[in-house]
């Protein structure tokens, strides 16, 4: 019986000392995990920073083009134009007795660097002005901004 007994306490030592091993492994394994997650957390605190950093930059980038964008826009505005329209306050639509023209009706009188031009309303071509105050050769157009190409 006390060989049985020896037997017993020789399997139980071997156990415990079995168990005792795979609780120092499993210790390590714990230690192991949690040095990465510590790891894992710090360079997704550093990507964060990262990440807000690449934002802040993006947003940055943006309003820089926004201003380059608007400080054209204002140099452009500030741009003197070289030549100006003076329209006449009378637009002709009929003839008047009175008057000694042949200006068809829709037609406008522009002054342009001492050059006395006609408009058509509708498409904004020009012709010289005859010194009979008549529809002449073809000058040019009024582009959509306002300013006057002559054909030269």
């Amino acid at each position: 019986m006390t060989t049985d007994i020896i037997n017993w306490l020789d399997i139980i030592k071997t156990h415990i000392l079995a168990l005792d091993e795979e609780i120092n492994n499993k210790n390590n394994d714990i230690n192991n995990i949690q040095n990465k997650n510590t790891e894992l957390t710090d360079e997704l605190d550093n990507l964060k920073k990262v990440s807000l950093v690449a934002g802040l930059t993006r947003q940055l980038d943006e309003r820089n083009n926004k201003i380059n964008f608007l400080t054209k826009q204002l140099d452009n505005l500030k741009k003197a134009p070289t030549k100006f329209i003076e329209p006449s306050p009378k637009i002709l639509t009929d003839d008047s007795p009175d008057e000694k023209s042949t200006i068809d009706i829709g037609y406008e009188i522009i002054n342009f660097e001492d050059t006395r031009l006609l408009k058509n309303i509708e498409n904004r071509k020009l012709y010289y002005l005859s010194t009979n105050d008549s529809k002449g050769k073809y000058a040019g157009k009024i582009s959509n901004k306002g300013k006057i190409k002559l054909k030269d």
